[in-house]
């Protein structure tokens, strides 16, 4: 079908500018879009086009914010593409120095690509939303987010507690332990621990219930800070610590009847046949690759692109005589990256023949971050080869 109009939407947090041009490369209109349905379908009736099936819209793909531009144009009946902002860059003319986020790629220059590579695009980049992946996507970026206040927040509560009670530390107990967060939790002080018998400690901390009582009594830590514990500041960030590790026991349920419903049952038994891929990696690894992206090419080139994806393909830095170091690129998806490296380095740990594989990297020059990034690729190919060819993970010595 051929294209009447191609639209350019340069989309930001509640807003987005537009630019249109018609099938002759000359410009329609532009202006400011409101995010409101009433707003895009006026737009459309601006352009007088019989059939909305010839108007292509073309967006940056943006993690989130394109998404209800992207779906209302889509609803209105119009062709939707969002392009990766790395194909923005090297193939938009006005914007061939753009090397970061921060370099806007318009909606003039979006909408040129829309006439000139219109085939590619719809090919490449026709936007759909399903709707279980997108929400698996955002409970795995939220799974992470909490995990990081948690951490923070028992890093903290730590060195409240070894404050308050520099002697745990010597009698290796810690708010790690349920039982010593609940003692802590009904007797906030060195004071109020040393006044309980030692029947009652027992409960807590079993046959450390005489050194702990012992310990309170003469405990080295400054009464001032025992009183404002008592008070409700230490309670207060331990009720915070189980609040938070039962919310996340919560969402790791929902990511995995998630990840069985985008997935299915054999993809996720196919990726955790390979060494590293476990209950927290596998889904933030699958619930970031589009399943066409295993449909085209062969397993290298889908490899390949993945890494791009990802983020952990090569990137050289280089001008003239002078060379830098080679790093990885880093610009694709933070979650799925880091999800990636834990499983190598999980995978190096309790797979022999990655062991092996990590080892002949180090005695050939390596240090250990970049023996680390090859494994994280060997790691995509094998998941690529398990999804692809739908065989479960067998470990080839020749390939290593």
């Amino acid at each position: 079908m051929n294209i009447t109009h191609s639209i350019g939407l340069d989309i930001h947090k509640s807003s987005a500018r537009y630019h249109i041009l018609d099938s002759a490369a000359h410009r329609v209109a532009r202006g400011p879009l409101k995010a409101a349905k009433a707003a895009v379908q006026q737009l459309l009736e601006k352009l007088h086009a019989d059939d909305p099936a010839t108007v292509l819209v073309v967006a940056e793909a943006t993690g989130m914010l394109h998404l209800d531009f992207c779906e209302a144009f889509e609803k209105a009946g119009c062709q939707v593409v969002a392009i990766n902002p790395l194909y923005g860059r090297n193939r938009s003319i006005s914007n061939s120095i753009r090397d970061n986020k921060k370099d806007k790629l318009d909606a003039e220059s979006l909408a040129e690509l829309g006439l000139r590579d219109r085939e590619e695009l719809l090919k490449r980049f026709a936007f759909h939303c399903p709707v279980e992946r997108f929400e698996l996507q955002r409970y795995v970026s939220s799974s992470k987010i909490l995990r990081k206040s948690l951490t923070n927040i028992i890093k903290h509560t730590a060195t409240t507690v070894h404050t308050l009670f520099p002697e745990l530390d010597e009698l290796r107990l810690s708010i790690n332990q349920v039982r010593v967060r609940r003692l802590l939790r009904d007797h906030p002080s060195p004071a109020r621990i040393a006044a309980l018998e030692v029947a009652e400690l027992s409960r807590y901390v079993g046959n450390k219930a005489a050194a702990l009582k012992q310990a309170a009594a003469q405990s080295f830590a400054i009464q001032a800070i025992g009183a404002t514990c008592e008070e409700g500041l230490l309670g207060t960030l331990l009720d915070t610590i189980e609040h938070l590790q039962e919310q996340l026991k919560q969402m790791d349920r929902k990511i995995d009847q998630l990840l069985i419903s985008c997935a299915g049952t054999e993809t996720v038994r196919l990726a955790r046949s390979i060494p590293g891929f476990g209950a927290k990696t596998t889904p933030a690894i699958l619930a970031f690759i589009p399943p066409e992206r295993l449909q085209h090419g062969s397993n290298k080139q889908i490899t390949r692109k993945l890494q791009a994806l990802f983020g952990t393909d090569p990137r050289v830095k280089e001008s003239g005589k002078w060379k830098g170091t080679t790093k990885i690129s880093k610009r694709g998806i933070e979650i799925a990256r880091t999800a990636l490296f834990q499983a190598a380095f999980c995978g190096m740990t309790h797979d022999p023949q990655l062991r092996q594989c990590y080892v002949s990297l180090k005695a050939r020059g390596k240090n250990h971050k970049q023996a680390t990034v090859d494994l994280m690729r060997k790691q995509l190919g094998r998941l690529v080869s398990v999804l692809v060819n739908q065989k479960t993970f067998t470990p080839i010595p020749s390939q290593l």
